[in-house]
């Protein structure tokens, strides 16, 4: 963390610089009679998923709650910038973590008040004893659903919280799914299974990737000592014509190779649409296209493709 931050959550600010986490909230909010009773409650910590305690103080009608904090961790509510398989993981994390399950104590998660570091690991900095200010209005399950569609959505928590409903309107299936889960027990499983579908595809993607680039660097280490047999003077001209040919057999070699990772990748990825041209570009028959698609229960695409394989189709919908 570059800079000190300064966050609101459900009873006061924070305020995260490298090395600490301060909590303020209004002394109205608390029913103790000695400030050493929330001192004593604070720094028995025997789960280390809590951030250490420092120390407390009373201020200006203020309590002021002083934690060590560490700078490579980031608090959920600026998950806004990561990739999407990193919001997944952190999600998930969260969910099978279940926190509220592993103490008696009051444990809030606002996503100022949670924070994480990629992929899984994850920190709460506000729990409460009953002489604290706690969240009684909310179920365990609305608040994870409130955390979880925040980070998948960036709406405020606030607005996840108090009326989920409204997010209906712009969501993805995922997200439909976790607003209609029963338990979080349901939404571990939605996260699992979510998680680990677009986990491997981001790998496939990357491998595709490190392949082109090997690819493309191969084909210039050719091309350059080709070309550099011409600079030196050991080439005549039938040779030229050769080495012409050469490299656009080369170059004829690698835009296949390249046409072909981009096809198979968007037909693992679900984008039939876009691969099916791709595949006939390549000489692929209509039949043969049509017959992947077919494995993959795409039976419209699959007709649309080539319209003879209606028996094909008819048996694989009856099988």
């Amino acid at each position: 963390m570059s800079a000190t931050k300064i966050y609101n959550f459900s009873f006061g600010s924070i305020k995260l610089t490298r090395e600490l986490a301060q909590f303020t909230i209004h002394r109205n909010e608390f029913s103790y009679d000695r400030l050493e009773e929330i001192e004593q409650f604070l720094r028995d910590t025997r789960n280390d998923v809590f951030l250490s305690f420092r120390s407390i103080e009373e201020n200006e009608g203020h309590v002021v709650m002083t934690f060590h904090f560490v700078e490579h961790l980031k608090p959920v509510v600026a998950i806004k910038q990561e990739a999407y398989v990193v919001k997944l993981a952190i999600a998930q994390a969260i969910l099978l973590d279940e926190i509220v399950t592993k103490t008696s104590s009051f444990v809030s998660l606002h996503p100022a008040t949670v924070y994480y570091h990629p992929m899984s690991t994850i920190r709460y900095g506000y729990r409460a004893n009953r002489q604290m200010p706690r969240e009684e209005k909310y179920t365990h399950l609305q608040r994870y659903k409130a955390l979880i569609l925040t980070i998948l959505t960036n709406q405020p928590y606030e607005k996840c919280l108090e009326e989920p409903e409204h997010l209906t309107k712009r969501t993805n299936d995922l997200v439909h799914s976790i607003l209609q889960a029963q338990t979080i027990e349901d939404m571990q499983l939605l996260l699992t299974e979510a998680y680990d579908f677009v986990a491997y595809h981001t790998v496939q993607t990357q491998t595709a990737e490190r392949k082109k680039w090997r690819s493309r660097m191969i084909l210039g280490v050719v091309l350059t000592a080709l070309l550099g047999l011409v600079g030196i003077g050991y080439v005549k001209q039938d040779a030229n014509e050769q080495q012409a040919a050469a490299i656009q057999s080369l170059t004829a070699d690698y835009e296949e190779e390249q046409l072909i990772q981009e096809a198979d990748t968007l037909f693992v990825a679900g984008k039939f649409k876009e691969a099916v041209p791709l595949f006939l570009a390549l000489g692929d028959s209509t039949e043969e296209v049509a017959k992947k698609l077919v494995l993959e229960e795409q039976w419209q695409l699959a007709l649309d493709t080539e319209p003879a394989i209606l028996e094909t189709v008819i048996t694989a919908l009856y099988n």
